[in-house]
Parts: C-alpha cells; structure tokens; sequence
C-alpha cells in the first residue's frame, strides 16, 4: 500500500545496549544520506511529533515507546533484544526495508490498546494507564494466594484464587498469558484474554471475549498485598479500595510488518509452533 513520504523520524534507543548504540550511529548517517529529518528521543523529555518511530532494541522498549506516544504514528522494531516477537526486523534487514518504508511502501497491523483504569473509592480518585500486552494483577510480595473477584459487562463471572490474573490483547496473547498457560490469538482478532495465574483450582481456565466486553476486578479481601503491574512496564500498589476498570482503548498501535515473514513465521522461528525435533537429536533415557 502506497502512503505519505516519511519527512521526520523519531529514533528510540535502549540505552544499555552497545549494539543498539552502534546501530544508532549507522542509522543516522544512513537518514542524512537520505535527506531525513531526525531526532533521538530522551525518556525525559516530551516527546515532539514525527512521521515514523524507529525502535531500536526489544519487544520491552518497544513496550516503553508505546507507553509514551500520545498520538498514532508507524512503529518500526528493529529487534537488539533476546526475543524479537513484536520487533520483527534483524539489523541486517533494515536498511533495504527502511528504502522502502522512507517512500511510503509499507503495510502496518493495527493493534488494540487496552484502557486500564484504577480508582480507589475512598478519594474518589483514579489514574489510567494504557496497555499493549497486558495487565497483570497478582501478590505484591510472596507467592500466596489472592482472591480477584471478576465482572465482564457488569455480570460477576468469577472470583479468581491463585497466584492472579493476566488481561491481555491478542498481542500480549504470546506473552505473560502464553507463559500462564494461556492461548495464541492472532493479533487482528477482536477479543481480550482473562488469564489466571496458577490458579488454585482446576476449574479455573483461560477465558476469551470480545474485545467489546468491560472488565471489572475488585479485590474482596483486606488481608492481600496485591500489585498491578502494566505491560511490565509500571507498578500500582493495590488494596480493597481499588478497583480496576478495563476496557479496549480508543487509540491503536501501528506497527510495520516485516516483508520478509509472516506472524505464522513467527511463531514457527520464535515458539517452534508445531516444531517436532530432528530423530538425530532425540535421547533415548536408560534404565
């Protein structure tokens, strides 16, 4: 798909990574060859507007990115971590990729945000936090269990007893959620996951709905230090008087395919779907 030149770009870089820092320099001078408008954002500061957001690192700092713009722009990860699921390119493929984005060849999945909202209903006071992967609420400090009672579209659904409970897009679907037993859902299905996490019955399982469902958690006992954590990203100590409002978000995240693979692709390279082993390599164990 044809879209609008790319005349400004926002480079955001991990900073405690050397190859990310080596590649930023290899970058820049490849925008001014190319007659790019550039700036590197500092976490700091207020983030100015721009055509194209170049990522530089993993799917965390892609996470943290998302944490801060405010408004929609292409999101370009050029995976520098250990995983690379939602930053798709390699270093060596970014620079012919990047030829073509700069002329407005390029194809992008939206992705949903989720609108978290936390109020305490003592103060009468709340603050929002928006999510690319998830929410997860669970034990501030030991791994005892908590109890989450849980509502969608006002109607109480269940109370969940265990270590926690995950709410993630289908982004976040191959994060935390995979990790506590949940599904894989592909990124452009309309729905939100409710993950428990190890929960302290068997009937307790992974539920998905539409991503058109409101989602309400409330903690019903005094006796719990229990945390929010979001996108992995921020923290919010919770207690009794808190309450936890989630909903899709009126924003997206537009984040550039790569050329090169699919989601499919993906998951076969990054989470061996499907992935069998060779018979060369399989241990026979011995009495």
């Amino acid at each position: 798909m044809q879209r609008k030149r790319i005349k400004r770009v926002g480079l955001f870089v991990k900073s405690k990574s050397e190859r990310a820092l080596r590649t930023r320099v290899v970058l820049e001078n490849f925008l001014k060859t190319q007659n790019i408008k550039y700036f590197v954002a500092v976490s700091n500061k207020k983030i100015k507007k721009m055509d194209l957001a170049i990522v530089l690192g993993g799917d965390g700092t892609l996470l943290s990115v998302v944490s801060k713009l405010e408004f929609q722009i292409p999101i370009l990860g050029i995976n520098l971590g250990d995983f690379g699921f939602m930053t798709e390119l390699n270093v060596s493929e970014l620079f012919p990729t990047l030829k073509d984005i700069l002329r407005g060849k390029y194809c992008v999945d939206n992705r949903i945000l989720l609108e978290v909202e936390v109020r305490d209903t003592t103060k009468s006071t709340s603050k929002k936090y928006n999510v690319l992967n998830e929410v997860a609420v669970h034990n501030k400090w030991t791994s005892r269990m908590v109890s989450l009672e849980t509502y969608i579209d006002r109607e109480y659904v269940m109370t969940v007893q265990g270590d926690g409970l995950i709410v993630a897009t289908p982004t976040g679907s191959t994060a935390y959620s995979l990790a506590a037993g949940g599904p894989i859902v592909t990124p452009t299905t309309n729905s939100i996951t409710l993950t428990p996490i190890c929960p302290h019955t068997l009937t307790h399982r992974p539920l998905i709905i539409p991503n058109s469902s409101h989602i309400e958690i409330r903690l019903p006992s005094k006796k719990q230090n229990i945390m929010a954590t979001f996108d992995g990203q921020q923290n919010q100590v919770l207690s009794q008087h808190h309450v936890l409002y989630i909903r899709k978000s009126k924003r997206i995240v537009s984040l550039i395919k790569s050329p090169l693979r699919t989601y499919f692709d993906i998951l076969r390279t990054k989470l061996y779907l499907g992935y069998r082993g060779s018979k060369k390599n399989k241990r026979v164990l011995k009495n």
